[in-house]
């Protein structure tokens, strides 16, 4: 049984110069499109306000017999 421990840095620092500039595209449209998820709209809308549900003449589930267990 071998253990190999590699030490690695402790502070890593990127600079926007060492990234091309398609991945500073990806990092500034990744960054915009987190930031706008969390805006919610300003009214809820209900697209069922409006409808009226149907008049039942008889229940359906006892008429055929079907019930969830």
């Amino acid at each position: 049984d071998i253990i190999n421990q590699i030490e690695g840095k402790k502070v890593v620092i990127i600079n926007s110069e060492q990234l091309n500039f398609n991945q500073q595209l990806f990092v500034t449209s990744f960054i915009y499109t987190y930031i706008n998820l969390f805006e919610g709209l300003d009214t809820n809308i209900i697209p069922f306000k409006n409808y009226i549900p149907p008049i039942l003449v008889s229940d359906l589930q006892t008429t055929h017999q079907v019930f969830l267990i």
